[in-house]
């Protein structure tokens, strides 16, 4: 014949040795909590664009001067990340008057250490430098 547990047996399976194993979920949650904190995420910004001209030039923008960035990396790098680039400056000080291509991926060439650039929409954009008129 087949004896049944009742219910004070469950009971005792989960409080003997209750501390070892109030011991035991805590360094669980801990662990859980620090391997979280390591896997990589995606995260996609949208950062506006700021160019540094000549002092006898400025930019006219074809489109408005904003980027889309896809980076991977840990919480911390991307946190890192989105306070060292607030926005993106292109440096033309030492380009000509006239129309001119940028490639916004090789401006992002600074990424904290262990962080993957995925995506830069748009790849590239033009703009033109003109004369400043006072």
């Amino acid at each position: 014949m087949k004896r049944f547990k009742t219910p004070r047996t469950y009971l005792g399976f989960v409080t003997n040795n209750g501390s070892y194993k109030l011991v035991a979920l805590f360094v669980t949650l801990i662990l859980w909590i620090s391997i979280m904190g390591r896997r990589p995420f995606v995260e996609e910004l949208a950062l506006s664009i700021e160019a540094q001209t000549p002092t006898a030039l400025k930019v006219e923008w074809e489109i408005k001067p904003e980027v889309k960035v896809k980076v991977k990396g840990t919480r911390k790098q991307i946190k890192k990340f989105r306070t060292l680039f607030s926005k993106l400056v292109v440096d033309l000080r030492g380009e000509p008057k006239g129309r001119l291509r940028l490639d916004l991926k090789d401006e992002l060439h600074d990424l904290p250490k262990g962080m993957d650039l995925v995506s830069v929409r748009p790849r590239s954009i033009e703009v033109e430098l003109v004369e400043k008129t006072n």
